[in-house]
């Protein structure tokens, strides 16, 4: 059953579709129009930065990475994520709108350019979508994950095994 707990933080949100920001007004989201190439925020604002899904569509996602950086705190955390380039090569014929397609080492080598610890992490086609569980794609890899910051973090193992931490998942259950 679902526990609900009440953290104070302020959350905002940038976006360039304004069906997509009128529809996070409706939830009660502060949401700007901005397509992150300029982000309207004061250096080292942020403690953390959520980007999961943007990099592939980006026309320029260097000048993104530079903004986020700018916005987040010395030791802030931006964490996101992106489609292997095997959904591209073995899945999606449509492009989806993709700009983009990375494997592990280039999305490392990318973002290295502007953090100094950079760590990621490849899911496998089952572990990535019920849907792949009995598919060709089982164990291919098919998202990949990315935690960055300028600041000393910690890798995934490091977190996962730590006891002061709150977990918290932020994706749609697909059980």
């Amino acid at each position: 059953f679902p526990v609900t707990i009440s953290i104070e933080c302020e959350i905002y949100g940038i976006d360039i579709s304004e069906v997509a920001i009128a529809k996070a007004k409706e939830k009660g989201l502060e949401v700007i129009n901005c397509d992150g190439s300029k982000i309207p925020f004061e250096d080292s604002t942020f403690d953390y930065v959520v980007l999961m899904e943007v990099l592939s569509h980006l026309v320029d996602p260097e000048i993104v990475l530079k903004e986020i950086r700018r916005v987040l705190k010395p030791n802030g955390i931006l964490m996101g994520s992106v489609p292997h380039a095997n959904l591209e090569k073995y899945v999606w014929d449509d492009k989806r709108k993709h700009r983009d397609y990375y494997q592990e080492p280039e999305l490392r080598d990318f973002l290295e350019k502007e953090f100094s610890y950079v760590y990621t992490r490849t899911l496998k086609g089952a572990q990535f979508a019920v849907a792949m569980a009995q598919s060709f794609m089982a164990d291919q890899p098919a998202e990949m994950l990315f935690k960055c910051g300028n600041g000393a973090i910690s890798d995934w193992e490091s977190d996962l095994k730590a006891d002061d931490l709150t977990r918290v998942w932020f994706g749609p259950t697909q059980l």
